[in-house]
């Protein structure tokens, strides 16, 4: 090949293999529901976990008005935001994740069957009520005085 030919060549861009591309789209909207750039984070960056007792309740909760078959991820609270948000995973395929702030947030591998129908319900159930009980929390137990918030 000339060196003209390779010089343009270089300037090229280089190909793409489509099939790869769409592949690693879908499976960047499969699972790109729950990535740590999609959450809020607060003002002055410090989100709080939340301890293991009242975790461990809320864990609880979950299994008895949703499903016993679950696997929780993080849970965050962001106070200068009032913010609490919640992620987890139906042992179905389900991936959720529940926000004060936001909506609630369903995705993953699952298939839609009577089990997973009624796990969908229960589950926004429980996120109103989790919302409001979340909401009063912030603002009492987890609220930043004014001087410290942004």
């Amino acid at each position: 090949m000339s060196r003209k030919k390779l010089a343009r060549r270089a300037n090229e861009k280089p190909l793409i293999n489509e099939h790869d591309l769409t592949k690693n789209m879908i499976n960047a909207l499969r699972e790109g529901i729950l990535t740590e750039d999609d959450t809020d984070t607060n003002i002055d960056g410090g989100d709080i976990d939340l301890n293991s007792d009242e975790l461990q309740a809320e864990e609880n909760k979950f299994r008895e008005q949703v499903t016993p078959r679950v696997q929780f991820g993080a849970f965050k609270i962001y106070p200068s935001d009032q913010n609490a948000e919640w992620e987890g995973q139906n042992l179905s395929g389900l991936k959720w994740r529940m926000s004060v702030r936001e909506d609630l947030k369903m995705g993953g591998d699952y298939e839609m069957d009577d089990q997973v129908l009624e796990e969908i319900t229960n589950l926004k159930k429980y996120r109103e009520v989790w919302v409001d009980e979340w909401s009063v929390k912030l603002a009492k137990e987890y609220r930043v005085p004014a001087s410290d918030a942004g």
